[in-house]
């Protein structure tokens, strides 16, 4: 059965370029424009095995997301998206932090390490 990976980015090329990339390598993805529509879409399919998720974006950030994901009983892992130099702090709750632009090599490493660790 293939991973499920939910990506949330408000920027739709970067969303269409992962999709595209993860289902050519075998996950099953979906798509999301912003914090809000991912919190939503784990709260209605607790399936999704990881995130990947932008940590800037309009109404709720990533880091917000994390937040909100910590009270709940599920836990999934998070691969934050940045294009910040420095990581903030409250960047280390996510179990990656990758840098824009994405390096999609490095991407499937860290999803399959964060798979690997469930």
């Amino acid at each position: 059965m293939a991973a499920k990976v939910l990506i949330a980015d408000d920027e739709k090329d970067i969303r269409d370029l992962l999709v595209k990339f993860l289902v050519k390598n075998g996950f099953e993805t979906r798509p999301v424009d912003s914090g809000m529509e991912a919190l939503k879409a784990i709260r209605n399919d607790p399936s999704f095995d990881v995130l990947v998720l932008d940590n800037r974006m309009p109404g709720i950030n990533g880091t917000e997301v994390i937040r909100e994901l910590e009270k709940s009983e599920k836990r999934i892992p998070v691969i934050m998206l940045t294009g910040m130099a420095v990581p903030q702090e409250d960047y280390m709750k996510a179990d990656a932090t990758l840098r824009k632009p994405i390096d999609l090599n490095e991407l499937m490493t860290k999803i399959k390490e964060v798979l690997r660790k469930q």
